[in-house]
């Protein structure tokens, strides 16, 4: 069975033009925009695109602007400095029995030491 590019949509929580956009744009890793268009054709999705795809969107719905978010979502799960004293820790996302929980594991952490109290 292929997975196809709305079926990715629904599993993200993100709509079709959203993601075909950030494929065209180059922000889903794995997803050449040339080698598979979407116009007519079907794309190929492989892990790696379906897991960028998935902190894309996440990231995306906890605020970061589609850039930022393209950008951490390509360094993968871990922990992030945003900028000075700003933390993004990206996980993989709660997994419920017949839920998708995507906000789950995208944490931000503010640095607040040397702050005066």
């Amino acid at each position: 069975m292929s997975v196809t590019t709305p079926d990715v949509a629904d599993r993200i929580g993100a709509t079709y033009r959203q993601l075909d956009y950030w494929i065209r744009r180059g922000y889903v890793e794995g997803m050449d925009a040339f080698a598979c268009p979407g116009t007519g054709y079907n794309r190929t999705w492989q892990a790696q695109s379906l897991a960028s795809a998935e902190r894309l969107a996440r990231l995306v719905r906890a605020g970061f602007v589609t850039e930022v978010a393209a950008s951490l979502a390509a360094e993968g799960d871990g922990t992030h400095d945003v900028a000075p004293g700003v933390t993004v820790t990206i996980g993989a996302p709660a997994r419920h029995p017949g839920a998708f929980c995507p906000e789950a594991s995208v944490n931000a952490v503010l640095d607040w030491q040397g702050w005066p109290s």
